[in-house]
């Protein structure tokens, strides 16, 4: 088996890039990869360096602001060296300045910021600097004075009430009830609540997609994959990434938001005014519960289709042929060799074992010369089959010229190995909740326990909730969080996300393997943390 750009060591890399027998692309492919060797190691020094007078920043923006900003410059770097990558693999450039293009820039950035701060200056061009404060942030304030005007005005009419043409006061008088939704108090929390939660999505986002981009660029490059392909890949994937990582997404931001609070002195100053700390997560878990619905329609409505588009691009990625299967899960039509058409139900690969056959078989005008259909077809050796209680059918144009019945099982050949069958079949990701659904139902029918896909779809309906679920964890967590701030929830959202990872993935083990019934693995996870929840909860003062 050969070795991948990554798995070889520094001197095969030089031994490949001076090789004459290889084309230029693979020689600067290897080139770019020993300065790869150097280049990252080295952009740690370049990231310190960046970070000082960016870190010794006077702006009120705390931990968070400076996380946000991170990502920000990482995002910047990614891009320089992923587009100075991709040219020098088609020679454009030299594979040293594509490498080290960005810790240049980067470093330059940091001397020059490093030397604007020591002298206490703006860490922006005067210039841009006075824009920024002058135009662009003065029009911020006139838009946002404007917007606080209109709800003034909008107050005091509705103070005063309506009058209609003949000159009487139109008064409306709702009944007023024990809590008020949403008073002014709920929409604040709301709007720190979204504001962080966007934050959120964004770093997330990001971190994941460079993540990727760094796992896929080998195979990017070395197939000579198009931009518009990379970027409708990404398009879709963001669909999937966005609902996999939003628990984790909610967790973060009712800490981060609750943490930002308690630090500026404003929960405490709530508290002191008798508002309940219960009341004060009635927004917050409303907010997640919409969060939470938002992705049950993302996943019925978006991902399987999304996910289907996925599995095409990334087949061009990794440059094989892509997956030929019905969109139906309940309908799958592949065209072997031979000149005939395989219809199945469901293929175990584990037993190498097909439900529901069905063959046609066709001449080389394309018609109809044969039919065989059996309930259960088991691999044994080569090209050798077995196949249970079926029938075959002959035909000459529209004419049945014979038909045969057998009970017994009886051995067949076929012109095409197990594995082609299993690439046949449309993952649960790629189907609906009714088409999974359905699917479930019809090998049931035919006897076929699948305890794998029963658990794929009690997930669809689990995994949104867990959003929610994850919501009412970190609020008690968020309220014992005092002046620590936003940081120190990050970093508690990421040792809870990481227990609900392993919690998630041990139950679906259980699940898939039958020890645990479908229902009570999927749920197990969601009905754990909500009891955790409300055991935080006792020690919270209210």
């Amino acid at each position: 088996i050969s070795k991948s750009l990554r798995e070889m060591r520094l001197r095969d890399l030089r031994r490949k890039s001076r090789d004459p027998t290889l084309d230029e692309k693979h020689r600067n492919l290897a080139e770019v990869e020993i300065h790869k060797r150097f280049g990252f190691p080295a952009a740690c020094l370049v990231f310190g360096l960046l970070g000082l007078p960016l870190g010794f920043s006077n702006a009120r923006g705390g931990r968070s602001a400076g996380f946000a900003l991170s990502i920000l410059v990482i995002l910047v770097y990614y891009i320089i060296f992923n587009t100075g990558e991709e040219a020098a693999r088609d020679g454009a450039v030299p594979a040293w300045i594509a490498v080290w293009l960005p810790n240049v820039l980067m470093l330059g950035a940091g001397l020059f910021l490093l030397a604007r701060r020591n002298r206490d200056k703006s860490l922006m061009l005067q210039n841009v600097d006075r824009y920024i404060q002058q135009n662009l942030w003065g029009r911020i304030r006139r838009v946002q004075a404007r917007n606080e005007e209109r709800v003034k005005r909008r107050r005091e009419a509705q103070k005063r009430g309506l009058r209609s043409r003949n000159g009487k006061q139109l008064v409306v008088r709702l009944p007023q009830i024990g809590i008020r939704f949403p008073n002014t108090v709920d929409r604040y929390l709301l709007k720190a609540f979204f504001r962080v939660f966007g934050v959120a999505v964004f770093s997330g986002l990001t971190v994941y997609l460079a993540a990727d981009i760094t796992e896929n660029v080998e195979d990017i490059l070395q197939n000579e994959v198009s931009s518009s392909i990379v970027f409708s890949y990404y398009q879709y994937k963001s669909f999937s990434i966005i609902y996999e990582i939003m628990p984790i997404i909610v967790l973060i931001t009712t800490l981060t938001t609750f943490g930002l609070l308690s630090r500026t002195n404003e929960l405490t100053a709530l508290k002191a005014s008798g508002v309940s700390v219960f009341r004060l997560a009635i927004p917050v878990v409303l907010a997640s519960g919409l969060i939470a619905g938002l992705c049950g329609v993302l996943q019925s409505e978006v991902l399987p289709a999304a996910n289907s588009k996925v599995a095409e691009y990334q087949a061009m990625i990794e440059g094989k042929e892509a997956r030929q299967s019905a969109r139906r899960a309940d309908r799958q039509w592949l065209y072997g060799k031979g000149n005939q058409l395989y219809n199945y139900r469901f293929y175990d690969s584990e037993r190498r074992e097909l439900q529901g056959l069905q063959i046609f078989k066709f001449d080389d005008s394309y018609r109809l010369i044969g039919r065989l259909m059996v309930e259960r077809a088991t691999h044994i050796e080569g090209g050798w089959w077995t196949f249970s209680k079926g029938w075959a059918r002959t035909f000459d144009g529209a004419d049945m010229t014979g038909v045969s019945f057998f009970e017994e099982p009886m051995k067949y050949r076929l012109l095409e190995p197990p594995e082609y069958f299993e690439g046949g079949l449309t993952p649960p990701e790629e189907m609906d909740y009714a088409e999974l659904r359905s699917y479930i139902n019809e090998l049931r029918s035919a006897g076929q326990k699948v305890p794998e896909l029963e658990v794929e779809l009690h997930n669809k309906v689990a995994y949104p909730v867990i959003s929610l679920v994850m919501a009412l964890v970190g609020l008690p967590f968020a309220f014992k969080l005092g002046r620590r701030g936003a940081l120190y929830g990050i970093g508690i959202s990421i040792l809870l996300g990481i227990g609900l990872l392993l919690v998630i993935g041990i139950f679906t083990a259980l699940g898939t393997n039958g020890i645990l019934p479908p229902q009570l693995a999927i749920w197990s996870p969601a009905g754990i943390f909500a009891i955790f929840s409300l055991y935080s909860f006792l020690g919270v003062r209210s």
